[in-house]
């Protein structure tokens, strides 16, 4: 199976069987070096490197422009750099636990964030620009919203694709999430619909893949005040295309 356009609605939110289709594209075997399997193994930046990955390999030509939006030392532009023209826009200033020191290889890197409209990143140029856990971090602004989105259709070749991987945490009966993620569904003419069951249908949702507690307990707790795993609640990936 593939993932593209046409059936993104099956990747809206991170589930366990997609792993499935990750390993018979090679995504975790050449992202991670090995066979992932949505448990322990699996972290839910690796879920999400995997989804991205995937919608390349299946739909993206060989030799296309592809922007990482705060993708950092970004494994997927480490991987394509000889298979695509690949650029990274990011500060590199430590943002939400990112990085600080610049990556060499293959790749264009502009210091800046998305919505500045920097014109190192040409008009029209991009047939994909993704990000990977990264909207989440912006200001709840709705002109900040606005002006990421703007920005990014700038940068896009006309009929050229924005993924999107975000995290969001169930809560209490709630998802809590950043704006930008709704924002994008209403003011952007997606691949994919906002799950339309509400909150308890994703909570009941057995094949549901999250933020696992070994994960979570060595790389969100200490930032996140120490709250325990059950505190936090379930955060998962939820995929927006447009």
């Amino acid at each position: 199976m593939n993932v593209t356009p046409f059936n993104f609605n099956d990747f809206t939110i991170s589930k366990i069987s997609h792993y499935k289709i990750f390993h018979e594209l090679k995504c975790d075997q050449d992202l991670y070096g090995k066979e992932l399997y949505g448990n322990d193994d699996s972290s839910l930046k690796s879920y999400q490197h995997c989804l991205v990955l995937s919608f390349i390999r299946s739909f993206i030509p060989v030799g296309s422009r592809i922007l990482d939006v705060g993708g950092g030392t970004s494994r997927i532009s480490n991987l394509l750099q000889n298979e695509y023209e690949c650029w990274i826009i990011d500060k590199f200033e430590g943002r939400g636990n990112g990085p600080i020191t610049t990556p060499k290889g293959n790749f264009k890197i502009v210091k800046d964030y998305i919505g500045n409209f920097n014109t190192e990143l040409p008009d029209y140029y991009f047939d994909l620009v993704f990000s990977v856990s990264v909207l989440e971090h912006v200001p709840e602004d709705e002109n900040v919203w606005k002006r990421i989105r703007d920005d990014i259709r700038r940068v896009m070749v006309r009929n050229g694709y924005s993924i999107h991987c975000i995290d969001v945490t169930l809560r209490n009966g709630w998802v809590c999430s950043n704006g930008i993620l709704w924002n994008i569904f209403k003011e952007e003419k997606t691949f994919n619909q906002k799950k339309s069951g509400g909150f308890k249908e994703i909570d009941n949702e057995n094949d549901l893949f999250t933020l696992q507690r070994s994960d979570y307990d060595k790389n969100w707790k200490h930032l996140v005040g120490g709250k325990t795993y059950e505190e936090w609640g379930k955060t998962f990936s939820y995929n927006v295309l447009w």
